[in-house]
C-alpha cells in the first residue's frame, strides 16, 4: 500500500465521508510521490482533442485548443501533439494543465485503486499542474467527493463550507451565485505539502491557490450510487406497474390516481429485492481499466496461470454482496463458501501467487479452484501482474 491512511474505513464513513474534510498529512512516503518523469510521460498519452480530457486554464478560462496544440500528418493520418513552446509560456505566465479521466497509467492507478478500495466508490483521476501564483480557478465547489494527493511542491487551499449540500453533475456553483460562500468565514487555510492528502465531500467551497513554486496534485474523485441514481432507476423499472402505465389529464381528475401512484412508489423504493437488483445494476455498468495479459491469457499453449503469476482483484469497480456474489467488469459471479475465503485475500487489493492462493485450499479443490482463478482472469475479473 503507498497510502497510509489515519483513519479506519469504518471512522472515516462514521465521522468523514460527506460530512467534513479531512486532512491527512505525510499520507504518503517521498519514495511513492508521481515523478516529474512519469507525469511527463502521462500527459502526451492523455486525448488531447477532448474537451475535457485535456484543459489549460489560463487568467479563469479554458483556452481553445489551438493555443496550445498543433496538428500535422504522420503518413497520412492527421495527428495533434502540444505546441511545447506555447504550452511552456502559458505555465510561466499562471496557466495550469489540467488532465482528467486519467486510466491505464500505472503510476496512477496504483493511487486511484487503493481509495477505490478504501472507499469502496468508482472513481475518477484528474492532475493539477501549475507553476506561479496565479489562480486558474476561482472559489467553487464540486459534485463529487475528492481526494487531492499532493505529488510535487505545495499548494493553499482555503475551504468554506458547503452552502448547497450534496450537489449533482447538473449543479454548478459559477451558475448558481445565490449560493455563494461567506468568505470571512474560512473553516480551513491549510497549504498541501508533497506528500499530504485533503479529503474534501461534495458542496464544500475551495481556492486552491498556488504559492509560487511548483505544484502537481492529483484529484481522485469518487463516485458512490446516488439516491437521483436509484430514482432514475426506479422511473424506468416501475412501469411494469399498471399504475405507473396510466394516462394523465388535470390535476383535479387524477388526483385519487397520484396518491394511489405515490403508495405504490413509496413501496416499490422501499423493497429491498428493488434496491439490490438497482445497486447490482449500478456496478455491473462499471467497467475495468487495467492491462492485458496476452502471453498467458492469448496464448493457447496456456490453460492455467502460472503458480508464480501474483493474483489481484484490479478494485477499482466491483461490488461484493454478503461474501457470496461479485460484481465486476459487467459480471455477476456466485461464489461458494471456499472461494469466499479466497475472495476476502483478495478484495483489498492484496497481491497473492496463485501458490499462496492454492496452499489455502484442499488438495481435492486445487484444480477446480485454479481453473475458477483462471476463467476469472479471462473475462478479465482478476488483474494478473
Amino acid at each position: 500500500m503507498k497510502i497510509n491512511f489515519p483513519v479506519s474505513y469504518e471512522e472515516f464513513i462514521e465521522q468523514y465521508f460527506e460530512k467534513k474534510p479531512l486532512l491527512m498529512k505525510g499520507a504518503l512516503n517521498k519514495q511513492d510521490f508521481l515523478s516529474w518523469n512519469a507525469i511527463n510521460e502521462i500527459l502526451p498519452r492523455c486525448d488531447l482533442l477532448s474537451e475535457n480530457a485535456i484543459k489549460l486554464m489560463y487568467k479563469g478560462q479554458k483556452l481553445d485548443k489551438s493555443y496550445y496544440l498543433e496538428e500535422y500528418d504522420d503518413l497520412g493520418t492527421i495527428r495533434y501533439k502540444f505546441r511545447e513552446e506555447s504550452l511552456y509560456s502559458y505555465l510561466r505566465d499562471g496557466a495550469t494543465l489540467v488532465a482528467n479521466g486519467i486510466v491505464n497509467e500505472p503510476s496512477v492507478d496504483c493511487f486511484s485503486r487503493e481509495i477505490a478500495q478504501f472507499t469502496g466508490c468508482h472513481i475518477f483521476s484528474s492532475l493539477y499542474i501549475a507553476f506561479n501564483t496565479q489562480r486558474s480557478f476561482k472559489s467553487h465547489w464540486d459534485s463529487r467527493d475528492i481526494f487531492a494527493i499532493q505529488m510535487q511542491g505545495k499548494k493553499r487551499w482555503i475551504i468554506h463550507a458547503p452552502t448547497f449540500k450534496n450537489p449533482l453533475f447538473m449543479h454548478r456553483s459559477k451558475d448558481m451565485p445565490e449560493y455563494d460562500p461567506d468568505l470571512d468565514n474560512v473553516y480551513m487555510d491549510i497549504v498541501l505539502e508533497a506528500g499530504d492528502i485533503l479529503y474534501l465531500p461534495r458542496g464544500w467551497w475551495h481556492d486552491p491557490v498556488p504559492v509560487g513554486e511548483e505544484t502537481v496534485h492529483l484529484a481522485v474523485g469518487i463516485f458512490p450510487a446516488f439516491v437521483n441514481n436509484y430514482l432514475t432507476w426506479v422511473a424506468q423499472n416501475i412501469v411494469e406497474k399498471e399504475i405507473a402505465r396510466a394516462s394523465l389529464s388535470y390535476y383535479e381528475k387524477d388526483k385519487n390516481l397520484l396518491e394511489q401512484l405515490a403508495e405504490k412508489i413509496s413501496d416499490y423504493i422501499k423493497d429491498k429485492e428493488n434496491y439490490t437488483n438497482f445497486i447490482e445494476n449500478f456496478y455491473d455498468k462499471k467497467r475495468i481499466e487495467k492491462p492485458l495479459k496476452l502471453e498467458y491469457l492469448g496464448n493457447n499453449q496456456y490453460n492455467s496461470i502460472p503458480n508464480q503469476e501474483k493474483i489481484s482483484f484490479n478494485t477499482k469497480n466491483h461490488y461484493f454482496n454478503y461474501e457470496d456474489k461479485i460484481i465486476s467488469n459487467g459480471y455477476g459471479i456466485m461464489l461458494d463458501e471456499q472461494f469466499s475465503e479466497i475472495l476476502n485475500m483478495l478484495k483489498h487489493g492484496e497481491e497473492k501467487t496463485l501458490n499462496d492462493i492454492l496452499g489455502k485450499v484442499s488438495e481435492d479443490r486445487i484444480e477446480k479452484i485454479s481453473q475458477l482463478i483462471w476463467q476469472l482472469a479471462y473475462i478479465g475479473v482478476l488483474k494478473i501482474s
